[in-house]
């Protein structure tokens, strides 16, 4: 599968939005899905925009640093002074937070694999139904395993009748699936009937007798509507 656009899943209610997107749409296949639940641990600024000035300053210290300096001495004195001036800056460093980074991970695709993001609320609960788990060789940590259907964590979660929802939805995408088909050949007999328009009348124009017949029906033959819930 190729890669798609980023998804980010804030809440419950996030998932269950697009449960019921993906069930209404005409390719229902990406329901059948399984995701593992993966995460890794990050640091972030207390203050986004005092942390975003202070990368500013280290890029700008980066730029006057000398261009020997990994060569020099440490008691040179264009390294020390340098030195100092990063020593100084680094006092002036904003808090930071620790934060663990949740992401869904499509199984058994290709490398470009979906992937969708979660708050750290929302992987936390998604964390905490994962049932299946088993240790780390010779270790009592324990590591996710297996997968699960968006529907199913859906269901791990609380969120009864997802179930009935997903399967109204998929009766109906592969009804209008189904209408879109038949509209298609309509269309196509139309197009035929019409171009047989034009011909009989070039041929009759020609001087070939032709009986009368007529075709209207078919060049005027009316899709049929789309079925809704």
């Amino acid at each position: 599968m190729s890669a798609s656009k980023n998804i980010r899943l804030v809440t419950i209610q996030d998932l269950v939005s697009l449960i019921s997107t993906r069930a209404n749409s005409t390719y229902t296949h990406s329901l059948d899905r399984k995701y593992s639940l993966e995460d890794r641990t990050g640091d972030e600024w207390d203050d986004d925009f005092a942390g975003a000035q202070y990368e500013e300053q280290v890029a700008t210290l980066e730029v006057t640093r000398p261009v020997e300096y990994w060569s020099m001495e440490r008691d040179n004195p264009i390294k020390a002074a340098y030195m100092r001036k990063v020593e100084k800056l680094q006092k002036t460093m904003p808090k930071k937070h620790h934060v663990t980074y949740y992401h869904l991970y499509e199984q058994g695709s290709s490398y470009h694999g979906e992937v969708i993001e979660l708050s750290s609320e929302l992987g936390v609960m998604l964390d905490g139904i994962w049932s299946h788990r088993e240790a780390y060789r010779g270790s009592s940590w324990m590591k996710r395993v297996s997968g699960m259907t968006l529907q199913g964590m859906a269901k791990r979660l609380g969120q009864t009748g997802i179930a009935d929802t997903v399967k109204k939805a998929q009766d109906l995408a592969k009804r209008q699936s189904e209408a879109n088909s038949r509209n298609y050949a309509r269309k196509h007999v139309r197009e035929v009937a019409n171009e047989l328009v034009l011909k009989i009348d070039a041929a009759r124009k020609a001087g070939i007798e032709i009986p009368d017949f007529s075709v209207l029906g078919l060049v005027v033959m009316a899709d049929e509507e789309m079925p809704v819930e």
